[in-house]
């Protein structure tokens, strides 16, 4: 319990910056729900419409450590949060989906599917990997969004396994 609420704290940090950076500064601290109006230019069918916006959120993904030996297990995790009114607010249930790199480098494929958590840790999410051979392994997390959030996809990280 002491590691997970570690972990929690080191990823509510990182996603607190990058909250904040993610858009340029204060901008990215105005995130919520907002609407639009639009006037059409006929006069004939002038009419004016709300348009939702859904919350953009951030998605992090770390690791415990970044080279370990083959067949030694390494936690992945990080969360996925809003920034709303200065609280970070964890988004809990969500579907989130780790991904590789393929060993060519051109495209990402899903190794699994996880949830991310509620309560206490809302948003956070923790998988243990085990490299099976040794070499570079390059992940990140995707989360395809929903009615309330748009999609989001993490800062990527490198493991290096040795034999």
């Amino acid at each position: 319990m002491v590691v997970i609420s570690m972990k929690r704290q080191i990823v509510t940090l990182f996603l607190t910056l990058l909250l904040f950076i993610s858009v340029g500064g204060v901008v990215s601290c105005i995130v919520g729900t907002a609407s639009a109006t639009k006037q059409s230019t006929d006069a004939r069918s002038s009419y004016t419409t709300d348009i939702p916006v859904k919350d953009q959120p951030t998605l992090i993904l770390l690791l415990s450590n970044n080279v370990t030996q083959v067949n030694n297990p390494v936690d992945l995790y990080g969360g996925l949060a809003t920034l709303n009114s200065g609280k970070i607010n964890g988004i809990e249930g969500a579907t989130i989906h780790i991904q590789r790199l393929n060993y060519d480098g051109t495209s990402w494929n899903s190794i699994r599917d996880l949830t991310t958590m509620s309560g206490n840790f809302s948003g956070f999410f923790t998988i243990k990997i085990n490299p099976q051979d040794a070499g570079p392994y390059i992940y990140r997390v995707t989360f395809d969004g929903n009615s309330n959030y748009e999609a989001a996809i993490s800062n990527w990280v490198d493991l290096r396994a040795y034999s």
